[in-house]
């Protein structure tokens, strides 16, 4: 499942008043997120995501994501939980004269089509750690 959404951020939105979108997701594994920050934003125009109160992309507290024309985008296998399926985008914005549409895509594995996948052995290194460990600071999916 692919999730999508568009925020208009204005210009002048400070970092201490930054706007808050809520994306209502479904349980399963987050496999990528991507930022669109269309043409002008000139890395002034910031964004991080969080999932159940922590910052998830970028990893590092208090860091954020910028950019200008080209998407930002992260590939993880991270799990999400029913009951912690809300993912949190943080928006602001330094210009000082226009407002900015970001796009925000989510990708989701629901459990059932992990499942189809990892009999296929189609990401069966990546999410069961047969041929390697999972992301850091990720923890595998299967023992």
């Amino acid at each position: 499942m692919i999730y999508e959404k568009e925020i208009t951020v204005p210009a002048n939105t400070p970092r201490n008043a930054r706007q808050r979108t809520v994306f209502k997701i479904t349980a399963g594994v987050l496999h990528f997120a991507e930022i669109h920050f269309p043409p002008g934003c000139c890395n002034l125009v910031k964004a991080a995501l969080n999932l159940g109160g922590v910052q998830i992309f970028p990893s590092t507290k208090g860091m954020d994501l910028a950019g200008d024309t080209f998407p930002v985008r992260f590939e993880d296998y991270l799990p999400i939980e029913a009951g912690r399926n809300y993912l949190t985008v943080y928006t602001w914005s330094e210009d000082d004269f226009y407002d900015h549409t970001l796009r925000i895509r989510i990708g989701i594995l629901r459990p059932e089509d992990l499942e189809k996948a990892k009999a296929l052995g189609v990401v069966a290194g990546t999410i069961t750690g047969t041929a390697g460990s999972p992301s850091k600071g990720r923890r595998a999916l299967t023992k």
